[in-house]
């Protein structure tokens, strides 16, 4: 059985750019904060990769 964590990201709903950019925004850049607190350019390095990604 998968852990709950996996069941959150596999899903039969559909989702668009809103709730993409909604978790992007809420709980993936706060957990990559949480991660990389004492080093600041990693912070800011993901962050730019995943926003980069996320608007293409």
């Amino acid at each position: 059985m998968l852990p709950n964590r996996a069941l959150y990201f596999s899903s039969n709903e559909e989702v668009d750019d809103q709730s993409l950019s909604e978790i992007v925004e809420y709980e993936l850049i706060p957990l990559i904060t949480e991660y990389w607190f004492d080093e600041p350019s990693k912070i800011d390095h993901w962050v730019s990769k995943i926003l980069g990604a996320l608007h293409d």
